[in-house]
């Protein structure tokens, strides 16, 4: 098993009780991406929330020259363009570095960022640099290591405008493909957090989770439940559930090859008389 990145541990948890639910009190989504095994792929997305009048979106366009490096660029609807060099190839086998740069022409605002990863064998490495207009300077950085069926990670991240850390994060993930057991620690202390993750069969898959903060004198706590279910090839439903009492639910369904319609619903069951609910229609292309 390749040693996965930070940002991947507890991944097959969130997949469950985060993915799929695209809700807001009137949200529609549309999404629109290129399926091919090219080397160019585009795609767009693009949200509008009716209840606070508001819209957002952006483009996104990759172009990879084979076992060298890749070209991405993306525009936003805010006016704001990005574009990345990706290098796949270096001295190095398993190290690959990203150049990029953020620029909005109204604002004046970007930002000149550098990354670089290493993954080889049982250790997986990040690290990056970003450089503000505003001369403000963000350092950061991870590494995990696996042994057998165990992950253990940590990142940190460096904020010169706040002249302190604003990332200390720790993760712990062990189990088997069935059951995973995902243990995690952000900006340590103040945050700690666990979850289980259980594959029933190939169509189900559940999920409990729960997280405990500390906000200065003030301790707050959540727990909660998800699950998906495949109903049929092209028809997948997710249920989830908190302590308090918010109950979320979407099904996907796959319309025709290529197309995909998701319908997502948040009750306050504390407040289902009145009102405040939440509901959400995404459709996804593929072509």
């Amino acid at each position: 098993m390749t040693t996965p990145p930070f940002t991947d541990i507890g991944k097959s948890a969130r997949d469950v009780i985060r993915t799929g639910y695209h809700y807001g009190k009137s949200l529609m989504r549309f999404g629109v991406k290129t399926k091919n095994n090219g080397n160019l792929n585009v795609g767009s997305e693009y949200v509008m929330n009716f209840d606070e009048s508001k819209s957002s979106g952006h483009t996104i366009s990759s172009y990879k020259v084979p076992n060298y490096c890749v070209l991405r660029q993306k525009w936003s609807k805010d006016g704001t363009l990005a574009a990345e060099y990706d290098v796949e190839k270096t001295i190095l086998n398993g190290m690959a570095i990203v150049l990029g740069v953020n620029y909005n022409p109204e604002s004046s605002n970007g930002s000149v960022n550098v990354s670089s990863s290493y993954a080889k064998n049982q250790i997986h490495t990040n690290c990056g640099y970003s450089h503000t207009f505003d001369k403000i300077s963000t350092i950061s950085g991870s590494i995990v290591y696996a042994w057998k069926d165990i992950l253990i990670g940590y990142q940190a991240q460096y904020d010169s405008s706040k002249n302190k850390m604003t990332k200390n994060d720790l993760a712990l993930e062990f189990g088997s493909d069935d059951i995973r057991l995902h243990a995690r620690c952000n900006n340590i202390p103040y945050e700690c957090g666990l979850s289980i993750y259980c594959k029933v069969n190939d169509q189900w898959e559940a999920v409990l989770d729960g997280v405990s903060a500390k906000n200065d004198s003030v301790n707050l706590w959540t727990l909660g439940i998800g699950a998906k279910y495949i109903l049929q090839e092209n028809s997948t439903v997710r249920c989830k559930f908190n302590k308090d009492l918010q109950l979320g639910t979407s099904l996907r369904q796959q319309l025709y090859e290529g197309i995909a319609l998701t319908l997502s619903f948040n009750v306050d069951l504390k407040k289902i008389k009145t009102g405040g609910h939440k509901v959400g229609l995404s459709l996804d292309l593929e072509a």
